[in-house]
């Protein structure tokens, strides 16, 4: 893993040379670009500069021979006068050309300037050319380190793995295997949920089963509660009838009425604790959300 990170680190940096590099190449084509614009300018206007001389020299003289049609009278020293012949001064000054001073001095004055400008378009270039070689010269010492980059991590990559390995479809292949691994999780989280579907599933099933049997056993006990209260109206109902027959003129010992009655008046009484008793328990069934039916009132039997 240590191996694999410092070539990821060499990796980065070749691409960073690589960039500089790039960077370093945009650099050179711009200054060429600018080298070739101003040679180009530098040559216009070189061809401006002759054809403006050449301008110039045919408008002089053509003015010259306009001037030298007329015939004018100048007085002159003999300081002014340049022209001369084997230290002397000619017999015959017709050749002769009359210039200003002033005339004279812009010129010598715009050969100075355009020296100047010529001088500086040569220092422009030179300083373009030593650029350009200074930039051909890291180019070569970028691609030297990058060379040697790459060769210390081709050993590294062999003495580690056996074999030079393509590091851009390593990473594909990372990614693959980033895929696959999300790709088995999903399927495990599947089948979990299946499972625990399952599981949820089985449970209210059983939860249903219990709640059929609590309704059942509910419904059961509502059953004997009302079978208790149909028996108790028909003690009810005789007990009634031994009272009003206690008036009656019949022949009997009056003892074993007492006894009747004190036994009918147990059995209601035991009734009546289980008739609570379930009251109860169905009050209980309630609470646990069991499901409670009508009590089914069966026809009262008359002794």
């Amino acid at each position: 893993m240590g191996l694999f990170e410092l070539a990821l680190q060499l990796r980065e940096k070749r691409l960073d040379i690589e960039e500089a590099l790039v960077e370093e190449k945009k650099m050179i084509d711009n200054l060429k670009k600018e080298h070739d614009t101003l040679s180009k300018k530098v040559k216009i206007v070189a061809t401006n500069l002759n054809a403006a001389e050449e301008a110039l020299e045919a408008y002089q003289r053509e003015k010259q021979q306009r001037l030298n049609e007329l015939l004018v009278v100048i007085p002159l020293k003999l300081h002014q006068i340049e022209y001369v012949l084997f230290g002397e001064l000619p017999s015959d000054l017709s050749g002769s050309l009359v210039f200003s001073n002033r005339s004279l001095g812009r010129l010598q004055e715009r050969i100075v300037q355009l020296h100047e400008e010529n001088s500086k378009q040569k220092r422009l270039n030179k300083e373009c050319r030593e650029r350009r070689k200074q930039l051909i010269r890291e180019k070569r010492e970028m691609a030297k380190t990058i060379q040697k980059m790459e060769e210390t991590v081709s050993q590294l990559m062999i003495s580690k793995f056996g074999r030079v390995i393509n590091l851009e479809a390593l990473q594909t292949l990372s990614v693959n295997t980033t895929l696959e691994e999300l790709k088995i999780k999903k399927l495990r989280k599947e089948l979990s949920n299946v499972k625990e579907m399952k599981m949820w599933e089985e449970k209210i099933a059983q939860v249903r089963w219990e709640l059929m049997m609590k309704t059942k056993e509910h419904t059961k006990k509502l059953h004997q509660m009302n079978d208790l209260c149909i028996e108790k109206k028909q003690l009810d109902s005789r007990l009634n009838t031994l009272q009003n027959q206690q008036g009656n003129a019949f022949q009997g010992p009056r003892k074993a009425d007492t006894e009747a009655r004190e036994r009918v008046t147990e059995l209601i009484q035991v009734q009546a604790e289980r008739i609570q008793a379930l009251k109860e328990e169905i009050a209980l069934l309630r609470k646990k959300g069991g499901l409670l039916l009508p009590p089914i009132h069966r026809p009262q039997e008359n002794e």
